[in-house]
């Protein structure tokens, strides 16, 4: 069973390729959405910032990376002997918590550092979405478009690339997706999924 993780800030096209990977793979897969797509409206909130601005971002980041315990065999409760392919990983938390903690000069909790790494060991493989490359769209999740924005998501994609070397993670289990139109990046990760799987 393989677990590969498309990982980058928001706005890259992670959840639009997992949408073309599943018409290509089908039941091949487990397919883990982007939590906070299902989490957030679940709760009552329209953004994760509203979470973030009522309980603070480390609560939220631990409840986050909290949610990939069903990555680990001894209890998944996925019960499903199949490849997971999870739209984000914890390394996608961990950039957004850092650029929440650097705005509000606070430290880091090493509590988080070592849930992360936890999960982010259970991994296979990472496909690395860049940022600047397809447009910023506008979703229920994040404004889009505006100039503060795209800074914002240029700021969370430079914090998951410290975070994946304070991690560790070996450059090897990483690929940084090259194609620059959506279509053809979802091509290249259906390519490098087969090479994972076979």
């Amino acid at each position: 069973m393989k677990k590969i993780a498309l990982i980058g800030s928001h706005g890259t096209g992670k959840t639009t390729v997992v949408i073309g990977v599943k018409k290509e793979f089908g039941d091949l897969f487990t397919y883990m959405g982007e939590i906070n797509r299902i989490l957030v409206p679940q709760m009552g909130y329209e953004r994760p910032r509203q979470i973030v601005a009522e309980n603070g971002i480390a609560t939220y980041i631990a409840a986050m990376i909290g949610t990939y315990a069903v990555i680990e065999e001894r209890f998944n409760i996925l019960k499903e002997n199949k490849n997971i392919l999870l739209d984000r990983s914890p390394v996608d938390f961990l950039g957004y918590y850092q650029v929440y903690l650097k705005r509000d000069g606070q430290e880091p909790s090493p509590f988080i550092y070592k849930l992360a790494k936890m999960y982010m060991d259970k991994i296979d493989k990472f496909f690395y979405f860049p940022t600047g490359v397809i447009p910023l769209v506008a979703d229920d999740m994040r404004p889009g478009g505006d100039k503060g924005e795209s800074n914002f998501q240029l700021a969370v994609d430079e914090e998951i690339k410290c975070a994946l070397q304070n991690l560790k993670i070996e450059k090897s289990k990483i690929h940084h997706v090259q194609s620059r139109g959506i279509e053809e990046r979802i091509k290249e990760v259906i390519t490098l999924i087969k090479g994972v799987i076979k």
